[in-house]
């Protein structure tokens, strides 16, 4: 269970079934919960803070954490493992999770998710992320659980690799799939978002060679496109328009607002339309 500090300590604990078709949920906004972590990095192991690159709650405006694994810029193996939850017999078990990180690159971290019925003696796979080239982002993951119905059953979420990247968890939800949750949290309209030379050189930028911004928006919307330094100021803004569905190509040439070239380092491409938001990490070099 995580303290005030956002330390742990580990605790034994049974998650009784609660009233409807909801079997469990986790949101990790309290500031203890009876999750078990098993760091090999006390520093970098899995905490309760919000995600650096984006916060959960520009889907759910409620949310105050997330479970958070920070960037290391070095190799991590670190678990955590939910308390006991006890599943009932039903052909519809589902359970959703949203999940932020970034497959762009194989040396980026991997997430898994597994699931033990023996109380942790063994571990199956349930979900994995594949390195498929997708940038950083959260992603909503859905899991048929209905061979596991009847039984008491843990979950364990483990990051390894090179950590170039936070890895965040959030809104974890076990239910028959007639459920429908209160509150219903949208991801945004935004089918795909990509930045790419990535890292763009400043030279190549010089010369008149641009980072291209590509997007895809499944509806209409009034988007904002800006460029964000790594502590969260505003360098630039590329769109402020209302943009057909389909897809639109943007491009910067790493200048600020007042024209000149921004420092080499971490910045950030970030849209917006309305409560909704997609981010991407962008690396400037000289």
């Amino acid at each position: 269970a995580f303290t005030e500090e956002g330390h742990y300590k580990m605790t034994e604990s049974m998650i009784e079934l609660k009233r409807g078709n909801q079997i469990f949920s986790e949101n990790f906004d309290q500031t203890t919960t009876n999750w078990e972590i098993i760091c090999t990095n006390n520093d970098y192991s899995w905490q309760l803070k919000n995600n650096s690159l984006e916060s959960f709650s520009a889907y759910d405006t409620q949310n105050l954490f997330s479970l958070t694994c920070p960037v290391a810029y070095q190799s991590l193996s670190e678990q955590v493992i939910s308390p006991s939850i006890s599943l009932p017999q039903s052909d519809f078990l589902k359970m959703s999770f949203y999940v932020a990180y970034s497959d762009a690159y194989p040396q980026y971290p991997g997430v898994t998710l597994k699931i033990s019925n023996n109380d942790g003696q063994s571990w199956n796979n349930l979900w994995q992320s594949t390195q498929d080239g997708d940038d950083w982002r959260w992603h909503q993951i859905f899991i048929d659980l209905s061979e596991y119905a009847g039984q008491t059953v843990k979950l364990q979420f483990v990051v390894n690799g090179f950590s170039y990247c936070d890895v965040s968890i959030d809104a974890i939800q076990i239910y028959d799939s007639e459920f429908l949750p209160t509150q219903d949290i949208v991801l945004p309209a935004v089918v795909d978002m990509s930045v790419y030379p990535n890292p763009l050189r400043m030279t190549s930028a010089r010369a008149g060679f641009f980072s291209n911004i590509d997007l895809k928006l499944d509806k209409a919307e009034n988007v904002q496109i800006s460029i964000y330094d790594i502590k969260g100021r505003k360098i630039n803004t590329l769109v402020n328009n209302y943009l057909a569905s389909g897809k639109h190509q943007f491009t910067w040439n790493g200048l600020n607002q007042e024209g000149k070239a921004v420092a080499s380092g971490i910045y950030f491409v970030r849209m917006t339309s309305g409560n909704l938001s997609e981010c991407r990490k962008l690396m400037i070099l000289k």
